[in-house]
């Protein structure tokens, strides 16, 4: 008579079956996170780059038209070298020819206070770039007009000042205004919620502006700018 149990799987079968089956969907897995990860890293450095030029594109605008009088105190250029943790946090507060003035009975000024940075107040969740916009200049020039965010994501904010000899990392409006001003901000977008900020995971984007009050520096000062700025980390 025939073995009703002949054609039945023994147990060691039945387990090894499910072990390669296991592994099989292991490595499927493991490999479908690794190309959605890539896939989001790649997005990432496509959004990170959209998003800084947008930023470096209205700063240059705001710093094309940056001024300065000998006669007007409140016309002051001054830019603090600060760090915030283990990332840069400068400051930069200028006087810019950008305000589309209402004519009025009291008068207007194309003349505007701008200021750069970035927030790290500890009761802001997040630490992004801000820009602060007054269109009434005083004596003060650090603080009122209205702050609206510059730059999602951005956590670093760096300047360096180019006053036609030395580059130097903060600046003051005694020494005039600088011929250049190179701009560095670094965007974090962490690939997971509880991943922390750290240097080496800023995505950094840099731009050097040309002051528009100081463009009649010679070409052979160019060629030294463009030279240091290569070497500048």
């Amino acid at each position: 008579m025939r073995n009703p149990h002949a054609d039945a799987f023994t147990l060691i079968e039945l387990l090894l079956a499910s072990t390669i089956t296991t592994i099989i969907i292991g490595g499927g897995l493991m490999v479908m996170s690794m190309v959605l990860q890539a896939y989001k890293q790649e997005g990432n450095r496509s959004s990170a780059a959209e998003t800084a030029q947008l930023i470096l594109d209205r700063m240059r605008q705001d710093l094309n038209a940056a001024y300065l009088s000998p006669h007007q105190d409140m016309t002051r250029m001054v830019g603090y070298d600060q760090q915030s943790g283990l990332v840069d946090a400068d400051s930069l507060t200028f006087i810019s020819c950008i305000n589309s003035p209402v004519l009025t009975g009291a008068g207007s000024s194309d003349l505007a206070e701008v200021q750069y940075y970035i927030d790290v107040d500890p009761e802001t969740p997040e630490r992004w770039l801000l820009r602060r916009f007054d269109a009434t200049p005083d004596d003060d020039p650090f603080t009122g007009g209205s702050v609206a965010l510059l730059g999602p994501k951005v956590e670093s904010l760096d300047f360096q000042y180019y006053d036609g000899y030395t580059w130097w990392p903060d600046w003051d409006s005694q020494k005039g205004l600088p011929a250049a001003i190179i701009i560095t901000i670094g965007i974090f977008q962490p690939l997971r919620p509880d991943e922390e900020l750290t240097p080496d995971r800023l995505k950094t984007f840099s731009t050097t502006v040309w002051l528009a009050a100081r463009r009649n520096i010679t070409y052979e000062e160019a060629l030294l700018v463009e030279e240091e700025t290569m070497e500048t980390p």
